[in-house]
């Protein structure tokens, strides 16, 4: 885990050595503290957290990864930091890690704890234990599904690849309960192509960070990105949109507590059709 530790240091042509100086007494390695190059460079390797495990286990439990950024490895420093705030515990502000330019965060992006909340307690509401009860028959016909699925499939001498069934399988289950659907990736034995296309997502976050921390490489680096990334990433966000249509329209049929049944309720504050 990590968290942003804002420096007191101010930008100038020195901003190198007194970023050296300040923060001397936060161990890590050294050009971490004066530039972003050794973020970028352990997120383009895709080893990001066993890195970040690396210099925990060289330094201590506290370590600089970046020149206003620090890692923290401890329970205490866990629930300080995503622990519930209180009258004695203000929230910690996400960083900057989590905008991506789209119009509505969502929940995991979003960096205002008052619409965090709020959001928070409608989808609650699905992960009760009255409907989690009523999810009970649908969550029993999918399980069934994919071991009947598995038995026919596995017989192979080559075997299945279980991850990729575990993911197809999670993805089926999430379609129902929150656009009121599948994906019917079980039943084809088969990816769809919207849960590859939050994988290849991936690589992009990637460029995304890397192009903030070093604004001068982004227009490089945004020529670099395939153009199929691009396609796939805007057939994404227009299907996910008709998903989400067809599930307010839907909203009289489903006889059941999913995670969309309050986000539609009159209750909903800072609702948006985006």
């Amino acid at each position: 885990m990590h968290s942003p530790f804002l420096s007191p240091t101010p930008e100038t042509n020195d901003a190198g050595a007194g970023r050296c100086t300040v923060h001397h007494h936060y161990p890590g390695p050294r050009i971490a503290a004066i530039s972003n190059a050794f973020y970028a460079y352990i997120w383009m390797g895709r080893r990001y957290p066993f890195e970040i495990k690396k210099l925990h286990n060289q330094y201590s439990p506290v370590v600089r990864i970046a020149p206003n950024e620090l890692s923290f490895s401890t329970t205490q420093s866990f629930n300080d930091i995503y622990g519930h705030s209180g009258k004695d515990h203000k929230a910690f502000i996400k960083g900057t890690f989590y905008e991506h330019g789209l119009p509505e965060p969502g929940i995991v992006a979003e960096r205002n704890p008052k619409h965090h909340r709020e959001t928070r307690r409608l989808l609650s509401h699905g992960f009760s234990a009255k409907a989690l009860k009523e999810q009970e028959d649908l969550l029993a016909e999918y399980i069934n599904l994919s071991v009947s699925q598995l038995a026919k499939h596995g017989t192979k001498s080559t075997g299945v690849n279980m991850k990729e069934w575990f993911n197809w399988l999670s993805f089926d289950i999430i379609g129902e309960l929150a656009f009121g659907e599948s994906f019917g990736a079980v039943k084809a034995a088969k990816s769809h192509f919207w849960i590859d296309s939050i994988h290849d997502g991936a690589y992009l976050v990637t460029m995304f960070q890397i192009g903030r921390r070093l604004p001068l490489l982004w227009p490089f680096m945004l020529l670099s990105i395939p153009l199929s990334f691009k396609k796939k990433f805007d057939v994404f966000l227009h299907f996910s949109k008709k998903q989400v249509q067809a599930r307010v329209a839907r909203q009289p049929e489903i006889g059941r507590q999913d995670f969309f049944s309050n986000l539609l309720s009159d209750k909903a504050e800072n609702r948006s059709k985006e």
